[in-house]
């Protein structure tokens, strides 16, 4: 479940951007390159904010995508990063980087059964939690993530719920 900071915004059919709302808890600081204040989460500093201002004006905010992938053991993409991309690249939390690892398991197993199919599905019939747990996921990567960029879910694309 999104807690009250964090919504989804939709993007595309499948796509779902998962941003920070900013609220009263959080702080501010001046941008030295223009002067506008800039404001950020209270679990970064200034210039982690800073920092984001510069990368966001010079066109170099990381967009993470989050999407299951056969042959990849991350599901994590991002063209800034070399496209496919892993929990280290960010410095994602151990306790992120193992929910991501299990949730990509619970993907891949019916999908390597789809897969072997003489006609595959063109989508992995999977639970409903499982989708909740990739939003989840989804708004964890993108609170430890805020100072280098955004997080897109599209792993909509590859899943249906039953």
């Amino acid at each position: 479940m999104l807690d009250k900071f964090w919504k989804a915004r939709r993007r595309a059919k499948n796509d779902f951007f998962h941003v920070l709302t900013p609220n009263e808890s959080w702080k501010k600081t001046t941008d030295p390159f223009n002067g506008k204040q800039l404001l950020y989460p209270p679990s970064y500093s200034p210039e982690d904010a800073i920092s984001r201002a510069a990368r966001a004006r010079a066109g170099r905010l990381h967009e993470i995508i989050l999407y299951p992938e056969h042959g990849n053991e991350w599901p994590l993409w991002d063209t800034l990063a070399g496209w496919t991309s892993s929990p280290e690249v960010y410095g994602l939390s151990q306790a992120l980087t193992d929910d991501i690892s299990s949730w990509m398991q619970e993907w891949l197993t019916p999908a390597n059964i789809n897969m072997s199919r003489p006609h595959p599905d063109k989508y992995v019939m999977l639970p409903r939690s499982w989708f909740a747990k990739g939003d989840e996921i989804a708004d964890r990567i993108a609170r430890e993530t805020w100072h280098l960029g955004h997080v897109l879910s599209r792993f909509r694309g590859t899943a249906k719920p039953y």
